[in-house]
């Protein structure tokens, strides 16, 4: 299914799964896309792994709805900011 949704042989999805080949950017977008994925999805495995921290945070902020969102920010931004000038 996924190789008739992406455009594919069913060969070349299998040899993509194996590893023996890459998809074309267009092709690996689309698979992304069919399986509901992004490229987050892959940046973030490191780094959760490496910072449990960064992991718990990220949690809140992907199950966080837009006006939690926006309240995060309205927080989060200026204590960014007012930390990076401690920095200098």
């Amino acid at each position: 299914m996924l190789a008739e949704k992406v455009g594919l042989h069913e060969k070349q999805i299998s040899r993509i799964e194996s590893g023996l080949n890459y998809p074309t950017l267009i092709s690996f977008i689309k698979i992304l896309n069919i399986l509901g994925m992004d490229l987050n999805d892959f940046a973030e495995k490191e780094t959760i792994k490496n910072n449990p921290l960064r992991s718990d945070i990220l949690n809140i902020i992907k199950n966080a709805n837009d006006k939690e969102l926006k309240i995060f920010f309205d927080i989060l931004n200026p204590l960014k900011k007012n930390l990076d000038n401690f920095k200098e």
